[in-house]
């Protein structure tokens, strides 16, 4: 419940990132507010002059005034709630989509795609909300106050009953307002996994259509739907039990309160005008429990400002101020240890990456190789140990110096832009299209570039690929770069072992100079490695050349277990 009580902070940020026009919204409502509570005492007035010697001309114009101003005051109102809301919406969007790009691998485990996206999407705007909901909560609130001290002030035994049963309202409200929060957030989790399981059966969709799957897999994304639906329903209950306690208590008030309005006039110490305005007074005072029916907005708006407070409060992958000193690309790995959640993925790891060399990472699938890769190059802080770059810890160095240095080939690369140029430069503009030429050219995707209506230029909209053609363009934006350090994650696991071959004589002519740290599943790939680092149960088993170490069954047995796929595979997204 943590994140839930410091919602609140988030929603007051929110309401913040509106500036000027939150201010104007409250300014512009109070006003609303102030012509409301003035009017029925105004009114009063009238009806007393009116039965003594006839109302004014100067009072009826000052009742016509106040009503145009009020008008006038709740048109604006619409105004700057629009502006009040789109301010706070780009503000936790843009927020929230900053501080995940500086999550790493770590956010990226705990949060997964789906449930990234409906926070950013669905909590954002119910949090944006904010500012609406606080105006027509807080001007009936303000309207109400306002009521229950004219009460008081036309004869306190009228605001002294009022005082009597409204509070019993009050505690009806917020008892059940906890209660609603709670089961908001459980409402919004489920929505996530709905979200979260279409994401994947979009991105496995030619696999479902091909193994004839459609209808379980329609069944597996809204598996969620029942408890969905449930969970909805006890909401509504709560929302319907609100609103039924409180149409009981009301009417009960109102009769004490107008009781001892006609006892206030029999005694003679209130006229007939102030019993007018007290029935209009007691009518806003009453808003303040009206009010019921909007717990269930609060609620929600607390629970989605609480599922952004979950990602806000996530740390961020920690940058220094060092700056890059020279060198080469050393990699310095001590004691180092990472884990995900209570388990420990890597142990103990300590082992050099000299500059300029070429280290291959084997191992069992899960034993940890892509989160070494991660921790190398920065984009994961080590939970033990320290991990040097030329020297430096990655987590002292300026994180934009550390992305220049070091570049990465993922073995599902994304191409992001609106044509492959812009994939390649991806990161950095000023990559000349002589480099680009040489970088496909080193990576064997030259050819299928220049089959392309417009080659670099072709749009990456509806252009259709193969993995093996992906992984390609992902390995040639990793090329096109002057990097210190090259990670290939896996990136040729898309291509035969010919192609493989060629690209990595390429590729290793191309960077000559840089360190290049890779993943490798295949017996070539590592044989072509200067040394070889093994791992097996989450620390280094042995070190040395493919050569030295194919001594060991056990080495030997993570060849012979690994899948090496000769064909450029067509799909890889499911």
């Amino acid at each position: 419940m943590t994140a839930v009580r410091e919602s609140g902070s988030l929603v007051v940020a929110a309401l913040r990132a509106g500036r000027g026009s939150t201010l104007w919204l409250v300014a512009l409502s109070v006003v609303n507010a102030a012509v409301v509570i003035a009017v029925p005492a105004l009114l009063g007035t009238a009806v007393n002059l009116a039965l003594t010697r006839g109302p004014g001309d100067g009072l009826v114009l000052v009742v016509i005034g106040l009503l145009l101003v009020g008008l006038a005051a709740e048109s604006l109102v619409e105004v700057a709630d629009f502006s009040a809301r789109t301010r706070a919406l780009r503000y936790l969007r843009l927020g929230l989509l900053t501080h995940v790009f500086t999550l790493g691998f770590r956010g990226q485990r705990r949060f997964n795609q789906g449930d990234l996206v409906n926070r950013l999407t669905d909590a954002t705007h119910q949090t944006a909300q904010a500012a609406n909901v606080v105006t027509r909560i807080g001007v009936p609130l303000l309207t109400s106050l306002g009521g229950i001290v004219a009460l008081f002030a036309i004869d306190w035994p009228l605001g002294v009953a009022f005082l009597l049963i409204g509070p019993l309202l009050v505690v009806v409200t917020l008892r059940h307002l906890k209660r609603i929060t709670a089961l908001s957030i459980e409402a919004a989790v489920e929505q996530a996994g709905v979200a979260t399981r279409l994401s994947d059966a979009i991105r496995g969709l030619r696999t479902i259509r091909a193994s004839g799957t459609a209808e379980q897999e329609v069944a597996r994304v809204l598996a969620p739907a029942r408890s969905l639906r449930s969970l909805s329903l006890r909401i509504w209950l709560k929302q319907r039990q609100v609103t039924w306690e409180t149409s009981v208590l009301a009417p009960l008030l109102q009769v004490v309160v107008l009781g001892v309005a006609g006892w206030g006039v029999v005694a003679g110490r209130i006229s007939v005008g102030e019993v007018l305005a007290a029935s209009s007074y007691l009518a806003y005072a009453m808003g303040i429990f009206q009010q019921a029916g909007s717990a269930r907005e609060i609620g929600q708006i607390r629970a989605a400002a609480a599922r952004l407070r979950a990602v806000a409060d996530e740390p961020g992958l920690p940058g220094g101020d060092e700056p890059l000193p020279a060198g080469r690309g050393a990699l310095s790995f001590r004691g180092v240890g990472s884990d995900v959640g209570e388990r420990q993925v890597l142990r103990d790891i300590t082992f050099d990456v000299p500059a300029g060399a070429t280290v291959a990472l084997v191992g069992e699938s899960g034993v940890g190789k892509t989160t070494l890769t991660a921790l190398a190059g920065g984009l994961l802080a080590p939970d033990r140990g320290v991990v040097t770059f030329d020297g430096v810890p990655t987590t002292e160095l300026r994180p934009e110096e550390l992305r220049r240095a070091v570049v990465y080939a993922f073995e599902r690369p994304n191409l992001l832009g609106t044509t492959i140029a812009d994939a390649l430069r991806y990161g950095d503009d000023t990559v000349p299209d002589a480099r680009l030429d040489a970088a496909l050219l080193s990576t064997s995707a030259e050819d299928f570039v220049a089959r392309l209506p417009q080659r670099t230029g072709t749009p990456l909209d509806g252009l259709r690929l193969s993995g093996g053609e992906v992984q390609r363009l992902g390995l040639a934006r990793a090329a096109c770069r002057s990097a210190r350090l090259i990670v290939m994650d896996d990136a040729l696991s898309s291509v035969d072992t010919a192609t493989e071959a060629a690209i990595s004589a390429a590729l290793h002519e191309a960077s000559r100079g840089s360190t290049r740290l890779l993943i490798a599943h295949r017996t070539s790939t590592a044989a072509r490695a200067d040394v070889v680092v093994w791992l097996h149960g989450g620390t280094v088993a042995g070190i040395g050349t493919h050569r030295e170490l194919r001594a060991d069954p056990r080495y030997r047995a993570v060849f012979a277990l690994a899948e090496e796929p000769e064909l450029d595979t067509a799909e890889t997204g499911s």
